[in-house]
């Protein structure tokens, strides 16, 4: 299959400029990277005698490739002095995907910094940092994915001031990059949404209108959490999705009550959580039926339907005024109305209507136990010990020490803080009464854990059967707690990465897939363009 002309192999990347740019986060220390091959590798340490350590060489991401991207709309010169423009190989993506979805990882930023987990094991919990925590967080429970945004088709102006077919980003909050990829240091995912059968790609792509649609209804109304490291999912049933969507909808038209429901901290959204909700809009298109739909049990649902379509026609038509919607919005290319709401077919029927035969949201979000696992299977992959079985007994301990560990960090007070913030998050509510029931099931496991240990011919088949009893009944007493459910950014990852293992620890989507496009680098590090 002949490569994308905009997809680039690591042969094309001028890695001593790629090493110069400035990374997305100052204070992670990592090293220059010597081998771009292994941008997505982690040295995992699992074991050390004196001063002899053993390692692990773990792959945590796939990609096909690297895509150039820049920000400006002036022409920047590429390793070679090519005169190219940032914005043309990822046009070339959205005019075929209709969007990409964004995730922004650390792995730049920590290259060649191990993963000591007998360090982790071995440090006692109470003498762990806030920041300690969040590192750990970064480069263990979230594979190093930190932020998720969307990208949807803008129409700029150049340096001639004529308009061009560019790209732009919405985010939550609605100002971060400025609406843009952001800094040249930056490294991202992108990912494209695949439609299942009978989806045609027409129909695929108005979908991808509607989700940009509702995402720029949501955008200037949804509020971000203040300590966003601790905020679970709102959104985790259709009940909830309709809820949020009314809200917005009324809250565009003016309802001062659904204003203010939306600024409630307990339906606040982080970055993933919004892309997650937005994807989700497919249950609703952004026309008159979808809308019809989701409005059906309020009365005047014909007038409310009719001025909401009037709004986005009026936010696309650059001779009438702003609307409420640039006005409110704190995203510069959205303020300018560079990025438009299209408008969606009135035949595209909601996905739940094309796709019969499955109930609830197509993305479901993830319980925490299931965080839990996944970030165990990306950096601890059982075929390690298939590959090297001389090993097993060694990986198998270290993976039950990081359990009780991870454990006693996660529910010692049931999330802690876990930002700079040293606030609680003001969405925690008071689960004193839920953490005494809990704890028993806590100490349990733990030392079940630990009888594991002290068995030399403990299986990991044991380990999993011991966790699948204690998570279940830990995920039955959570079960309506909003905090116990997470879209985080790797989810969209996990979701797209093909034949590996970690496809079974992520909900399963219907309707919907993801397939991993590429990695966004800043186009001027790239060689070999013309």
């Amino acid at each position: 299959m002949t490569k994308p002309d905009y997809l680039h192999d690591i042969s094309d990347i001028h890695l001593e400029m790629f090493n110069f740019l400035e990374n997305a986060e100052k204070d992670i220390q990592g090293t220059r990277i010597w081998d771009l091959s292994k941008l997505f590798f982690k040295q995992v340490i699992f074991d050390k005698v004196n001063t002899l350590i053993s390692s692990i060489d773990v792959e945590t991401l796939t990609v096909p490739g690297f895509i150039g991207i820049a920000d400006t709309t002036e022409k920047i010169l590429d390793p070679e002095n090519n005169r190219v423009n940032g914005y043309e190989d990822v046009r070339k993506l959205l005019n075929t995907e209709g969007l990409l979805i964004c995730t922004y990882q650390y792995n730049k930023d920590r290259y060649g910094a191990p993963i000591n987990l007998v360090e982790i094991t071995e440090k006692q919990t109470q003498d762990w940092s806030l920041g300690e925590l969040n590192d750990f967080r970064n480069f263990f429970i979230n594979n190093e994915g930190h932020h998720t945004g969307t990208m949807v088709p803008a129409t700029r102006k150049d340096d001639d001031n004529e308009s061009i077919d560019g790209f732009a980003f919405l985010n939550e909050p609605d100002d971060y990059h400025k609406g843009l990829f952001g800094d040249q240091g930056f490294v991202a995912v992108a990912q494209s949404l695949i439609f299942s059968e009978p989806i045609t790609k027409e129909q695929s792509l108005e979908y991808c209108k509607s989700i940009i649609c509702w995402m720029s209804l949501l955008n200037p109304f949804v509020e971000f959490p203040e300590n966003y490291n601790q905020d679970g999912a709102h959104v985790r049933d259709v009940t909830t999705l309709q809820e949020i969507l009314r809200h917005t909808v009324k809250a565009a038209l003016g309802n001062s009550f659904s204003r203010e429901w939306l600024k409630n901290k307990q339906n606040h959204c982080y970055c993933s959580e919004f892309v997650f909700l937005g994807i989700n809009s497919v249950l609703y298109p952004f026309n008159r039926n979808g809308l019809t739909k989701l409005l059906k049990d309020e009365e005047n649902v014909d007038s409310m339907v009719n001025d909401i379509l009037a709004l986005q026609k009026k936010h696309n038509d650059l001779q009438q005024p702003k609307t409420i919607l640039s006005d409110m919005s704190n995203n510069p290319v959205f303020q300018k109305r560079e990025i438009k709401m299209p408008e969606v077919d009135e035949k595209l029927n909601p996905l739940d209507e094309m796709i019969t035969d499955h109930e609830g949201l197509p993305l479901q979000p993830l319980k925490l136990s299931q965080l839990l696992r996944l970030a165990f299977s990306t950096i601890l992959p059982r075929k390690i010990t298939i590959e090297h079985p001389h090993i097993y007994h060694k990986i198998f301990e270290i993976e039950v020490k990081m359990w009780i560990k991870v454990i006693e960090l996660t529910f010692k007070t049931f999330a802690p803080p876990l930002s700079t913030n040293s606030k609680a998050s003001p969405r925690l509510p008071d689960l004193s009464d839920l953490i005494e029931k809990i704890n028993p099931y806590v100490e349990q496991l733990k030392t079940t854990l630990k009888n594991l240990i002290e068995q030399s011919n403990a299986t990991f088949e044991e380990l999993d059967k011991t966790l699948d009893t204690a998570f279940k009944n830990i995920d039955n007493l959570f079960k309506d707690e909003d905090l116990y459910y997470y879209a985080p950014p790797r989810i969209f990852i996990d979701w797209g990465q093909e034949g590996s293992d970690k496809n079974t620890l992520v909900p399963d989507t219907w309707g919907i897939k993801f397939k991993t496009q590429g990695v966004l680098i800043y186009k001027g590090v790239i060689k070999h363009q013309i």
